[in-house]
């Protein structure tokens, strides 16, 4: 995305599954009660991109915990492997779609629009029972259009929408 902190996938650092399991091994040691886990799938860009490590990850936290709930922020153009696992994981999702504003500001690396596949998969989730939160960026390109935003995001059937400055 234009407005993204990740500088748009420029950066090709991914975190080692070392450093989260010590982290897992962490909570799981400092609450050895605990039985439930709430593993957050966020920040630095687009963390399904990196899948295999993904299921690494819930694997790893599935084996420390009984519970694991799984929570996700996601530019939505995933593929149909991807979107079968987050509604059979029950995956609590953001999806980041600008609405109006998705294929001005969230263009793919080639510059081609995003806003089909997005849309799309949303629709998917919708009607596998998975109801994601959308989030829209607002930018100047794009705040004069936030009404039509609502109503397309309504009419992809989202109940949650949820508007954040650049």
């Amino acid at each position: 995305c234009i407005y993204c902190y990740a500088s748009g996938g420029d950066t090709q650092e991914v975190i080692d599954i070392d450093i989260v399991k010590l982290a897992i091994d962490y909570v799981k040691n400092n609450n050895t009660k605990a039985k439930w886990l709430d593993l957050y799938l966020v920040g630095g860009g687009e963390p399904l991109l990196h899948f295999d490590l993904v299921l690494d990850i819930v694997k790893y936290a599935e084996s420390q915990f009984e519970n694991v709930k799984i929570h996700t922020v996601t530019n939505g153009t995933f593929n149909k492997k991807v979107l079968n696992w987050l509604i059979d994981k029950k995956v609590d999702i953001r999806i980041s779609f600008d609405g109006k504003g998705q294929d001005l500001q969230r263009l793919f690396k080639d510059n081609s629009y995003s806003s089909k596949i997005v849309k799309q998969n949303i629709k998917r989730l919708i009607s596998n029972d998975t109801n994601p939160m959308v989030q829209c960026i607002i930018t100047s390109e794009s705040i004069n259009k936030m009404v039509e935003t609502i109503n397309l995001v309504k009419e992809l059937g989202v109940t949650v929408i949820k508007f954040e400055p650049a």
